[in-house]
């Protein structure tokens, strides 16, 4: 019954955690959109570099990210602007290589793939 009882308060803790100012890495951090309205970044999601957290020192991508993903040496992000001209509406990559603060972006997805064969980054978004 106790092991029962533990499994039970791990996925209720594990189940709780969400996105929101996640930390990357290396200093990065990922602001989601309700967090980035509370705090008053009506742009949406971003990325950012701050020595600490909630301290917005350096906005590196500045909204609309909808996903990221990342490992040690690197961050991948996606953004769909909300604000667009026409029907089609366009989405964003960028990418960072964290040990230098690199960011190449925005770019296509065909570009994307590009950059991860010649940096041989296998992360997937």
């Amino acid at each position: 019954m106790k092991n029962l009882f533990a499994i039970f308060i791990l996925f209720s803790i594990i189940s709780s955690c969400n996105w929101s100012n996640a930390p990357l890495g290396g200093d990065y951090y990922y602001l989601d959109t309700d967090e980035a309205m509370d705090i008053g970044f009506p742009d949406g999601a971003i990325i950012y570099k701050s020595q600490n957290r909630n301290v917005f020192s350096e906005i590196l991508i500045p909204g609309d990210v909808v996903e990221v993903v990342f490992d040690d040496r690197y961050i991948i992000a996606e953004q769909m602007p909300r604000e667009f001209e026409g029907n089609f509406r366009p989405t964003y990559f960028y990418l960072i290589h964290k040990p230098d603060g690199s960011i190449y972006g925005p770019c296509s997805s065909d570009s994307l793939a590009k950059l991860k064969r010649s940096f041989k980054i296998e992360l997937e978004l």
